[in-house]
């Protein structure tokens, strides 16, 4: 049985390294690509959450920004 072994995987142990270094980098850009999309897709929601919020202070205030004297405190 370890004849069997041996002639098996001592030959293809470069092959066996390649594959196994393939796998935590792929494994790794995919864990990294999802991450970021997540990262994005939030930040994205956060801006325009805040952007919403800042148009509807200047609608509310009833003037432009700037055009008011507290606007310069």
């Amino acid at each position: 049985m370890w004849e069997q072994w041996r002639a098996l995987v001592i030959p293809n142990m470069g092959l066996i390294e390649i594959g196994m270094t393939f796998v935590l980098v792929i494994g790794f850009c995919v864990h990294q690509y999802f991450k970021m999309d997540r990262e994005l897709k939030r930040d994205r929601a956060e801006r325009e959450a805040r952007e919403a919020a800042e148009k509807e202070s200047v609608a509310r205030s009833g003037h432009a920004v700037g055009e008011h004297e507290l606007d310069e405190t």
